[in-house]
């Protein structure tokens, strides 16, 4: 009797180990939305900024929330956020903005176009082998996350982001 109570208990042992082992989820089943919002913006942006291709060196800025703080937007509402920046000499720019709500991705939305044309009106003169790029610059919203690039290879940095978004 003994050896049946036995068996049964490591039978039902198993049964439960086996049928936790069953509920995690495999790498196939992880959504990249989900994968994304565990990046933060400075993981994501780093990601976009290293495998695009960019006219000289960006950096990472110090002081990201200035840019936008200079288009009249309520920074407030902005969870996370990195924006790389050249030297001036390229208009080269990389951003990824976390909003919290539906009126701050607006005003950064519209902050950003703002963006695009000062810097189409600044590269006009100084550098207008500029203006086509900057033209060309990605704006694109992913559920609340702003990806913002101008880089030579705008397809490139579309398919890069719906990727990692």
């Amino acid at each position: 009797m003994k050896k049946i109570i036995s068996l049964l208990i490591i039978l039902s042992l198993s049964l439960v180990l086996f049928a936790c082992a069953g509920n995690e989820n495999t790498p196939e089943e992880t959504s990249s939305t989900a994968a994304a919002q565990q990046l933060s913006a400075e993981e994501a942006a780093a990601k976009m900024a290293e495998e695009l291709p960019f006219e000289g060196d960006l950096e990472l800025s110090e002081f990201p929330f200035n840019t936008l703080e200079k288009y009249d937007v309520d920074t407030s509402g902005i969870s996370d956020i990195a924006w790389y920046v050249g030297s001036g000499a390229a208009a080269d720019e990389l951003a990824v903005i976390k909003c919290d709500d539906d009126a701050t991705l607006q005003a950064v939305k519209e902050a950003l176009a703002s963006r695009i044309d000062y810097l189409k009106d600044g590269y006009s003169d100084y550098g207008p082998d500029q203006v086509p790029k900057i033209e060309k610059a990605l704006v694109a919203d992913y559920d609340g996350t702003v990806v913002y690039c101008i880089c030579s290879d705008s397809d490139a940095a579309q398919t890069l982001a719906d990727s990692i978004f």
